[in-house]
């Protein structure tokens, strides 16, 4: 198995991953209750797009695991594959950095691990998909 592909599997694996902690969310931050003040349409309109990503981010996995061989090999389609999941996922370990900045009171110690652990992870998944652009193919 050539190391692109290693990367790959990884990254589907982190993707499968990232699906799971998807499906705690609704309990995870009490969307029940946040759903219940909101508008008939932002719910929907929120948990339709929770629900495409939980999809896609499945999808991606499982393509991930069982397409590494070609998607390792520099082809122009798998360089846009692997380029746009790189592009995605380190753009979204900026924004956590970012737009999800945790204050420094004692009080959001366990949002601060979540929050660093996220970023972490996101970097990972931009990583798997950016190092077999990057290494020659043997």
């Amino acid at each position: 198995m050539q190391t692109g592909q290693i990367f790959i599997i990884t990254g589907g694996i982190l993707h499968l991953l990232m699906g799971f902690f998807h499906t705690r969310f609704y309990s995870l931050f009490g969307w029940k209750n946040v759903f219940v003040k909101m508008e008939r349409s932002q719910q929907r309109i929120l948990y339709t797009i929770h629900l495409a990503l939980l999809l896609l981010f499945f999808i991606m996995g499982l393509l991930s695991i069982a397409c590494s061989g070609p998607l390792s090999m520099p082809t122009h389609t798998s360089r846009l594959v692997l380029t746009g999941l790189t592009l995605f996922w380190m753009w979204r370990a900026v924004w956590q950095i970012i737009y999800f900045r945790v204050p420094g009171s004692k009080r959001f110690h366990h949002l601060r691990k979540m929050h660093y652990t996220l970023t972490c992870f996101f970097f990972m998944l931009g990583i798997s998909y950016l190092v077999p652009l990057v290494i020659p193919v043997s």
